[in-house]
């Protein structure tokens, strides 16, 4: 998952924990853009985009 984050244009650092959850494991992703001091859009916008991004590369469930 790290490897396909880091594909995305918009990425420069990325990791992927596995979190111990009341309701079992969950996987959790952190990331640095490369685009730094953009709003609440940007964000929005560039979380679809790496949805769209991921959704192209890796199972459903690790999206």
């Amino acid at each position: 998952i790290e490897t396909r984050l880091l594909e995305h244009e918009a990425v420069r650092e990325a990791i992927v924990l596995a979190l111990d959850t009341p309701s079992g494991k969950q996987l959790a992703g952190y990331l640095v853009s490369d685009v730094a001091g953009q709003g609440d859009e940007h964000q929005a916008q560039l979380r679809e985009s790496l949805k769209s991004h991921l959704k192209t590369q890796l199972p459903d469930y690790m999206v």
